[in-house]
């Protein structure tokens, strides 16, 4: 009687995504990224909150960013590799939401990852950890409206630092607690204040922008306005190497 061999036929691996690290075949490949799952690919909603977390507490103030980008194109996609998020935002095509960070560790990857696409982005809004939300909020007109009026007096200093300058409409340099498309806001609805201002430019002038945010979280824990203005000032020069009058009303 003959034998026929017959071979076992081999189920082809699912392949993973290279955002949640998950083995599926309901997913698509992005030209020059990789496989991403349709869950870590899609858009989610503007509320978005579920955000993974990068390092431990300390004692400066954690902190994450927005990159928003329009038009959206494949090689963005290259953050969900560093537990980004695509969100909506009803100004740009694509807004990506950087995890938690509690530290700078790992932090540079990701910024030399935004230098390949810098031309691209739109604006990158960075929020800080705000220990005493009420303290700050009562003291933050008499902290921000002399410096912002400097610096909308200033406009190369202004470019060269945060990256575009004031916009009436997104980013104004009037300094309010209620409206939040403001340079420098409060009105969030969590215990942070956003830094809308800076749009990224160069992984040195993102990295400095975070060193000052999360020294001005700790300012703001001051009750005395004038010294936490004084102290903002201070390490704004120190970081920036400008010389801003430590004295401004």
């Amino acid at each position: 009687m003959l034998c026929l061999k017959t071979e076992r036929t081999k189920k082809a691996k699912a392949p993973v995504c290279i955002a949640c690290g998950e083995a599926t075949t309901n997913g698509r490949y992005v030209t020059g990224v990789g496989y991403i799952c349709n869950q870590c690919y899609g858009q989610k909603s503007y509320d978005f909150s579920d955000f993974s977390e990068k390092g431990k507490p300390g004692k400066l103030a954690s902190f994450g960013f927005e990159v928003e980008v329009d038009p959206c194109l494949s090689k963005h996609y290259t953050l969900l590799k560093h537990g980004f998020v695509p969100t909506y935002d009803g100004s740009v095509e694509m807004e990506f939401k950087s995890p938690i960070y509690y530290s700078k560790s790992g932090l540079q990857i990701v910024l030399d990852t935004m230098s390949i696409f810098a031309s691209d982005i739109v604006s990158t809004h960075i929020h800080f950890e705000c220990v005493d939300k009420d303290l700050a909020i009562s003291n933050w007109k008499p902290i921000w409206i002399p410096i912002a009026n400097y610096l909308y007096e200033r406009e190369d200093l202004t470019r060269k630092i945060f990256g575009r300058f004031f916009s009436s409409r997104w980013c104004s340099k009037y300094v309010t607690i209620d409206e939040r498309y403001t340079a420098f806001n409060i009105a969030t609805k969590y215990d942070t204040w956003e830094l809308r201002l800076p749009r990224f430019r160069s992984p040195d002038q993102f990295s400095k922008l975070i060193d000052w945010g999360r020294r001005v979280s700790q300012r703001l824990t001051l009750t005395d306005p004038d010294k936490a203005r004084m102290g903002i000032i201070r390490d704004f020069n120190k970081i920036f190497g400008t010389e801003v009058p430590i004295d401004l009303h």
